[in-house]
């Protein structure tokens, strides 16, 4: 008996050993999951997307604020998402927001690959959930309307993702 777990415990420190850190290039790329409405006292959709970049340099910490990340800037924002709402059957087209109102781009966490050395870039794997809050406006203006996201992330040396698409949703009305 004995034996057959050192056997075993071999076995296991043996493919430990063994393991190969995944390679992906260093522009991240993404793939779409699931989008969902979730009705409740503030109602939300959840977009669900996986996620891989070569050199784990995704996220932004809130206290990033400096060049390129600044709010004035062009990179202040890493996930870009595009509202569509169908015109048509089967027609989607843009929604333009009004100047000055909130767009569906926002910011992320960064997401730290596990390391025993934090200066060696380390690739990275996973799923990011994105929430919004669905506001009155938003169903006034969108309700009863079948909506959808194209959509593309940032990393921290500013490479862009590939763009990808959501599945279309319904807007409840008010």
């Amino acid at each position: 008996m004995y034996r057959l777990w050192f056997v075993l415990l071999l076995l296991v420190l043996g493919s430990a050993g063994c393991f190969r850190e995944p390679s992906f290039p260093e522009e991240p790329s993404i793939g779409f999951e699931k989008i969902e409405y979730k009705a409740g006292t503030k109602d939300s959709i959840l977009v669900r997307i996986s996620f891989q970049d070569g050199d784990g340099d995704l996220g932004l910490n809130p206290n990033e604020l400096s060049p390129p990340f600044d709010q004035a800037g062009p990179h202040y924002f890493n996930y870009l998402a595009d509202l569509y709402y169908e015109k048509s059957p089967g027609q989607f087209e843009k929604y333009i927001f009004p100047s000055g109102l909130p767009t569906f781009y926002g910011r992320f966490p960064r997401l730290t690959p596990q390391s025993s050395d934090p200066d060696k870039p380390r690739p990275l794997e996973g799923v990011l959930i994105y929430g919004y809050e669905v506001s009155i406006g938003l169903k006034a203006v969108l309700g009863n309307t079948r909506i959808k996201f194209i959509l593309k992330i940032k990393d921290r040396a500013l490479h862009e993702s590939n763009i990808i698409e959501t599945e279309p949703i319904l807007i409840p009305s008010l």
